[in-house]
């Protein structure tokens, strides 16, 4: 069975549910969905699937004719001790949390023929509060500077 390219291009990988204007309404991922220790996209029950339900979206699967889901194996890892507080108080975080509060910056941007690569530096809240701390002592500077050269210039 041959399958127009063209017509499932939108319906690629994880995110082939969302239009540009979805992910603007669900405010990207969870940012914290990733911290209880279990994969973000799993089967129903999963905070991906609660968060995109909470918007009025669902998450529907292709027919086996389209597409074939397969689990990797992989070394399970060591479950986060506050796994279960964080799954508890997930939705609480649904209309906050997500691109509306991601701090990163554009490292590269590649588009290919199937794909666009894009790579960013994510920050934390640490990073971000300390680069806005030495984006401030930076101005602080330059006024300090512009002040003391006006009152040389007066002198």
């Amino acid at each position: 069975m041959e399958i127009e390219y063209r017509r499932l291009r939108q319906h690629q990988n994880e995110t082939s549910h969302r239009t540009k204007d979805t992910a603007s309404r669900v405010l990207g991922r969870h940012n914290e969905s990733a911290e209880h220790g279990r994969a973000r996209v799993d089967t129903l029950g999963t905070p991906l699937v609660l968060w995109v339900a909470h918007f009025g979206f669902h998450i529907i699967r292709y027919p086996a004719n389209i597409a074939r889901y397969h689990m990797l194996s992989h070394k399970k890892e060591t479950p986060n001790p506050e796994r279960h507080q964080l799954l508890a108080e997930g939705h609480m975080h649904y209309n906050i949390d997500g691109l509306n509060s991601l701090h990163y910056q554009l490292r590269n941007l590649t588009k290919e023929p199937l794909y666009t690569w894009i790579l960013t530096e994510i920050s934390s809240n640490e990073q971000q509060q300390q680069q806005q701390q030495q984006q401030q002592q930076q101005q602080l500077a330059r006024r300090l500077a512009g002040l003391i050269e006006l009152a040389r210039g007066n002198n």
